[in-house]
């Protein structure tokens, strides 16, 4: 895995309307890519109606405030996670496997609004040497109920 370079270009996210993967992964991962760019992109622009539809990720709720009861709706549920996590637009897949017969694991790139490089360095003044900034996170996309789901839901940054 090489480091993000130095340079400051601004990161285009990629669109979920344009095929993004074509060429790009093996033809049996092509649904679960546009599985996964089209929810990560919904969340990112704050549709997450649509995007509740393809997320079943687990996530740890920050301080139990998610909404509980029968009231609780998909998408109360990932509003209140999007206040919370960081749901940001895809800029690159650097990496495509097959984890599991029906799983593809993806390592996806972030990019913040500003088009900056999303890197998660060292919490709480730690030690950078110790903990190196992470770029790339694993997204796994499974085949479940007849439809691609991923499987992991949006960053959290203490």
């Amino acid at each position: 895995m090489a480091a993000p370079s130095i340079n400051s270009t601004l990161l285009m996210p990629l669109r979920a309307d344009i095929e993004p993967l074509e060429g790009s992964v093996l033809s049996e991962a092509q649904e679960a890519s546009k599985a996964l760019v089209s929810s990560l992109s919904d969340l990112s622009r704050g549709c997450v109606k649509t995007a509740a539809e393809c997320c079943e990720g687990s996530y740890v709720e920050p301080g139990g405030n998610a909404p509980d009861g029968d009231e609780t709706t998909a998408e109360s549920r990932w509003q209140l996670i999007c206040q919370q996590y960081l749901c940001l637009p895809i800029t690159r897949i650097s990496e495509v496997q097959k984890t599991a017969p029906e799983t593809t694991t993806f390592e996806v790139i972030f990019t913040w609004p500003d088009g900056q490089l999303l890197e998660i360095g060292a919490c709480c003044c730690g030690n950078p040497a110790a903990s190196p900034p992470v770029w790339q996170f694993a997204y796994p996309v499974a085949f479940k109920d007849s439809a691609w789901k991923v499987m992991r839901g949006p960053l959290y940054v203490p």
